[in-house]
């Protein structure tokens, strides 16, 4: 199956993301065709580890593959940076739910937030939503 490319108005697909993203870590049917619910969710233990999960659900039928892509964030000077090394994507075929949980050594002394780009496919067609997590301090 050959998939249409979603994209977003990023600065930098790679290291800076200052547009307008969902101010929420969770969005519901509102507005959305290929997809009934999506999440990112972040937590850093007290060792430094953190773990962020992302979930996709889309529509029996309808939906015919997810994309995931997960990023960890830090915020610099005010602006939110991708952390070097902490990307992770996992892409689906023939299923309409997805998710996976990643992990990585945080630095002590910054903020930090869980950034998702989820994509729902139905053949030709796709739906693409922006998520981030809930900002936490290590």
């Amino acid at each position: 199956m050959k998939k249409k490319t979603a994209t977003a108005a990023f600065n930098s697909p790679v290291t800076t993301f200052t547009e307008a993203i969902i101010d929420s870590s969770t969005i519901t049917p509102a507005g959305m065709r290929l997809m009934n619910s999506a999440s990112v969710k972040m937590n850093i233990l007290p060792s430094g580890m953190v773990i962020i999960a992302s979930t996709v659900s889309g529509h029996q039928g309808l939906t015919t593959a997810m994309a995931i892509s997960i990023y960890l964030q830090r915020n610099i000077n005010g602006e939110w940076q991708n952390v070097p090394g902490a990307y992770w994507s996992e892409t689906i075929d023939h299923c309409c739910h997805s998710g996976f949980e990643v992990a990585y050594q945080a630095t002590r002394g910054c903020l930090y937030r869980g950034y998702s780009f989820i994509t729902a496919y139905c053949n030709d067609d796709c739906e693409a939503r922006p998520l981030a997590s809930n900002v936490m301090l290590y």
